[in-house]
């Protein structure tokens, strides 16, 4: 049988991923226990929650009509959250479970491509968690409007979008744990890299539908299907039969390993000199290769002024808190404007964030950094806004246009090559993904030769020209 027949480059067949996760579907609903416990917890758990945040209600008194529906809004969230939750343990088993069992090789044996076989396994655990999800959610609900008349019709359109996008996450990374560990056990050890990062995103909605900005939870579902989309590429992408299948427990040769990575790099202090020259000439090369990234780094910085303005013209957002830390900012500069002191914070601040982008591209693919660009622009853009609203542009313009001009450039160009890197793992090289990761470093140092210094020269001008200027407008 050709290694061609399970090449997963080729479109998968629907049919085929459907056979695959109805073939899921019936192995997983064969446990009485698990299934016992999963449709329990979906009907018992949302009415617990209901006469708890009834309780809640009568204890607090009429008079906190406003309390008793935030607790109610929170409740839904968890509520919905939790039988979600079954699908990291389902996707865990899907590839390690049945290795434990025996039965992967059957199912390899067939002539399935390898992406119709992926797919099929993600289908057949999305589909009970989320019916699951859901149908806890209609539970709650119904048991809240009876008890408290209550109905949460602004958060529930977020709330149902946002919970299918964490669910994908789960779901697509675990997958990608399952099937890159030979034992469940170690499987489950490393599905903390899923449930640690979940674990934060969950906190932060939490806190957005108490600040009654259940509006941002379209964002944050937007921001987790990426990263669902990214995953669900680098899964497919990595799904390999033969290496799933093989028995050879022996450790990577990691001297091999690091002499890969650091292939390139001056093996003397004598060599340092032309390497650093070297590096300086292909410069102009690293800037070509990341004019998409460029691009995508703009546009996100366009989209989050674009919605900071809207937030502070239509009152999405508080003014009140937004001018109070503008008051505390403008305080602290006029401390010390002028000082070295400020120059240095400013630059190792716009350092820490282009570092920042970097660490965390590979293992967000690059979300994260994206995420950081929105909040930037979001923060200019609500700013602008805010002063429009006032009359008072000018003020706006001298405190930005000094050292945007420098710093707004260096950020689009710092988040565009830690791009890269994030997106080095999703698609890789011609040459294989350790080559290409190894260029989007490379060209990140390179990078990091133009806009370091454009960072330096606006903590500079922020220090000495803006803090200036501002006072005269």
């Amino acid at each position: 049988m050709g290694r061609h027949v399970f090449t997963g480059a080729r479109a998968a067949r629907p049919e085929f991923v459907w056979l695959i996760a109805r073939r899921e579907l019936r192995e997983s609903t064969s446990d009485t226990r698990l299934f016992v416990a999963m449709t329990s917890l979906t009907f018992v758990l949302p009415l617990v929650a209901a006469g708890a945040v009834t309780l809640a209600t009568h204890f607090l008194g009429a008079g906190s009509h406003g309390i008793a529906e935030r607790l109610a809004e929170v409740g839904a969230f968890f509520v919905v959250f939790l039988p979600a939750s079954f699908s990291l343990v389902l996707a865990l088993e899907s590839f390690s479970g049945e290795r434990e069992r025996n039965t992967l090789e059957t199912l390899f044996a067939t002539r399935l491509r390898e992406s119709e076989i992926y797919l099929g396994k993600i289908s057949a655990v999305l589909i009970p968690s989320l019916t699951l999800s859901y149908s806890a959610l209609v539970v709650y609900t119904i048991a809240i409007y009876f008890s408290t008349g209550f109905f949460p019709a602004q958060e529930l359109p977020p709330l149902v979008v946002v919970t299918l996008a964490q669910a994908m996450v789960m779901v697509t990374g675990a997958t990608i744990v399952s099937s890159q560990t030979k034992t469940l056990r170690s499987a489950n050890v490393m599905a903390s890299f899923v449930i640690i990062p979940m674990s934060g995103v969950i906190q932060g909605e939490s806190v957005l539908i108490i600040s009654r900005l259940e509006w941002v939870l379209w964002g944050v579902a937007m921001m987790l299907a990426t990263v669902a989309v990214l995953l669900l590429r680098l899964g497919i992408l990595n799904f390999n039969r033969e290496n799933i299948l093989s028995k050879d427990s022996r450790p990577p040769d990691r001297r091999a390993l690091a002499r890969r990575i650091f292939v390139g790099l001056p093996s003397s202090p004598r060599s340092l000199g032309t390497w650093a020259a070297r590096q300086f000439r292909a410069i102009p090369g690293a800037y070509r290769r990341t004019v998409p990234a460029v691009a995508v780094s703009a546009a996100l910085l366009l989209m989050g002024g674009l919605l900071g303005s809207v937030s502070a013209v239509s009152g999405l957002l508080p003014a009140g808190i937004v001018a109070g830390a503008v008051r505390t900012a403008g305080a602290g500069n006029e401390l010390v404007s002028g000082s070295p002191h400020l120059a240095s914070f400013i630059f190792t601040h716009n350092v820490l964030v282009g570092l920042i982008m970097l660490l965390f591209a590979p293992i967000s693919l690059g979300v994260i950094g994206g995420l950081l660009m929105m909040l930037n622009g979001f923060a200019v853009g609500y700013l602008g806004g805010y002063y429009f609203q006032l009359h008072h542009l000018g003020f706006f313009a001298c405190g930005i246009a000094p050292h945007g001009i420098f710093e707004i450039p260096a950020l689009v160009f710092a988040y565009a090559f830690a791009l890269r890197v994030g997106a080095s793992m999703v698609r890789p090289s011609p040459q294989g993904w350790l080559r290409g990761m190894r260029l989007a470093l490379a060209d990140y140092g390179r990078g990091a030769m133009f806009f370091l210094p454009l960072f330096a020269v606006a903590a500079v001008v922020e220090a000495y020209v803006t803090t200036v200027v501002i006072k005269g407008c």
